[in-house]
């Protein structure tokens, strides 16, 4: 199940510097380390980094670190909230996790820098729907935008003997998760259960962790003493019956089921093999409307799904296949990433036992031939890459409009890149 995420490992620091220094270092920092000067007229940056450790951006604003703490630039690059936290997360829904007091406790500040909720919490992560996943000693609570925790309803139950468990109201979990499509999954008792943002319970008796997504949700049940997977909808509904031995998230009205399609054979020498499985996708109806053949599968993103072949120990060959199931690449890869929102899918090919980045397009033609050491995503029209140990950016021609001078770059984000030359941080500028 999905795990709160601690901000503050790795990032605490003493604050034993005066206003009157920290103002000095501050202002050295400024200067920072003499980076490449970026002016391709689409992408641009000061030459200088400045930063001892940066985020990308988030919210329109990005966490930087000075010698005085983490703080939050603006689009602009200027201080929108001063360096002062010992540590913080990144913005959603307007308001950004912080260690707000001594002792590593952790609470929520807004743009301003104003803090809004206390700092309570041993960690916190990012809010959606409303609420944000908090976690106090080893149990889990909802902390809406005020500070308010979530109380969660449990109705009175009966059992089958006839014994009756009066209605209780919860407010801490052994095990939770953020909220997605506003359904969260919360452990009550040894079991799974589904709770609005209301603190009403839509589901329960599950052994599962799956969120929900395009308003159902995969689920497992006990049939005749098999676990096998089902979907419920929002309202806790069975709308696809438990059959399958296991079934992830729906994503462009598909989702992977698995199914075993051989019991496995005898030969006349007695050698067995075991039962043969293999994943494909079924739509909402429950309609298999990709049969299962392959033997992993990953979701559908921008019309295309990765799948992929166990050819040997921890060796995959990935293709990539449209959602009537055909197969649109021409050859296979050694890695596959998922087609981004750009029309463009980050693939390596092994040749000459070097493994090479390139990109293809939705139909399945390499974009950008395989020929970079290393590649990331693309995002807002361009991609970082990697020739040597060093990083540059190529937009969805395959222009190199940043040269490979950096010694890392993160996808874009906001319409800026967070980049690292040498021990510091900072960012280029889309225009």
């Amino acid at each position: 199940s999905e795990k709160i995420t601690d901000f503050g490992k790795g990032y605490n620091m003493k604050k034993t510097v005066t206003l009157f220094l920290a103002a000095v270092i501050a202002t050295a920092l400024l200067s920072g380390c003499s980076a490449p000067k970026i002016t391709d007229g689409a992408i641009v940056s000061a030459d200088e980094v400045r930063y001892l450790n940066a985020r990308p951006y988030s919210d329109g604003l990005a966490a930087v670190k000075t010698e005085n703490g983490w703080g939050f630039v603006d689009e602009n690059g200027d201080f929108a909230i001063e360096p002062a936290f010992e540590a913080v997360g990144s913005f959603s829904e307007g308001l950004c996790a912080a260690i707000t007091e001594a002792g590593e406790q952790w609470g929520y500040i807004d743009k301003s820098g104003k803090v809004v909720v206390e700092g309570q919490y041993t960690a916190a992560a990012e809010f959606s729907d409303g609420f944000a996943l908090v976690k106090r000693g080893n149990y889990y609570e909802y902390t809406d935008k005020e500070g308010n925790i979530l109380k969660v309803t449990v109705p009175e139950k009966t059992a089958e003997d006839g014994t009756k468990t009066e209605a209780q109201t919860l407010t801490s979990f052994c095990d939770a998760s953020s909220f997605s499509e506003g359904i969260a999954r919360v452990e009550i008792g040894d079991m799974s259960a589904y709770i609005n943002t209301d603190g009403e319970i839509i589901a329960e008796g599950f052994l599962t962790s799956n969120p929900f997504s395009e308003g159902l949700c995969s689920v497992n049940f006990t049939v005749e003493k098999d676990d096998l997977n089902g979907f419920i909808d929002k309202e806790g509904k069975t709308v696809i019956e438990p059959k399958y031995l296991d079934a992830g998230n729906f994503s462009e009205g598909l989702a992977p089921f698995k199914a075993k399609i051989s019991d496995g054979t005898v030969s006349s020498s007695g050698v067995s093999t075991g039962a043969v499985y293999a994943w494909g996708y079924l739509n909402a109806e429950g309609a298999e409307v990709i049969a299962a053949s392959y033997d992993n599968v990953y979701g559908f993103k921008n019309g295309l799904s990765r799948v992929s072949e166990n050819i040997a120990a921890s060796v995959y060959a990935y293709s990539f296949i449209n959602s009537d199931g055909k197969t649109v690449t021409d050859g296979t890869y050694t890695f596959a990433y998922d087609m981004t929102g750009d029309g463009l899918a980050r693939v390596a090919k092994t040749e000459d036992k070097q493994t090479v980045w390139g990109f293809i397009d939705k139909n399945g033609a390499e974009a950008v031939v395989p020929k970079y050491d290393n590649a990331k995503d693309f995002s807002e029209g361009y991609a970082p890459v990697c020739v040597g140990d060093k990083w540059g950016i190529i937009d969805k021609s395959g222009k190199l409009v940043v040269e490979t001078k950096f010694d890392d770059i993160e996808a874009a984000s906001d319409g800026h890149f967070l980049v690292r030359y040498g021990d510091r941080y900072g960012f280029l500028k889309i225009v």
